[in-house]
């Protein structure tokens, strides 16, 4: 009985030999990740092209919003620019078109307002059909507002 549980029990591993196998294992996990990472990206360009993308930008008046913004006209997307200063993203947008956007809206909307959210969504679903991809560059709660609002219960 006791050459059994010899024979089962997994050999005894010196401490430089886990240190190695944790190692290689943490550089595979990281390879794989970076794999899947680039993959995901190639896919991404090609299910939306750059050109067609709708993207919503919300807290774009300034700061990293607008730089956002900025970026994705380089692009020639398709940008829809909010925040609660209508004058900012006025001139924003005319800086997006000057880039390349291939359409900029500037729309004033406070994130912490239902309301607004609504209204946003209505204008983009009219007018592009959707959006493609959200940046929220806002530091507002919605989460409590958004609820309420689609609760069939409410």
């Amino acid at each position: 009985m006791e050459s059994l549980s010899r024979k089962l029990s997994p050999p005894a591993l010196e401490p430089r030999a886990i240190q190695l196998a944790c190692a290689v294992a943490a550089i595979g996990a990281i390879a794989v990740a970076l794999v899947l990472r680039s993959r995901r990206r190639v896919a991404r360009a090609r299910l939306v092209p750059h050109k067609q993308e709708r993207v919503l930008i919300v807290g774009a008046s300034s700061g990293v919003g607008r730089e956002v913004a900025l970026r994705y006209a380089n692009r020639g997307a398709r940008i829809c620019l909010t925040g609660r200063r209508l004058e900012e993203l006025e001139q924003a947008r005319a800086e997006c078109i000057q880039l390349g956007a291939s359409d900029a809206r500037a729309i004033r909307m406070d994130a912490a307002d239902a309301e607004d959210l609504l209204c946003v969504r209505d204008e983009l679903d009219k007018h592009w059909d959707g959006v493609d991809t959200v940046r929220e560059l806002v530091c507002a709660n919605t989460d409590s507002y958004a609820l309420h609002v689609h609760n069939p219960r409410s």
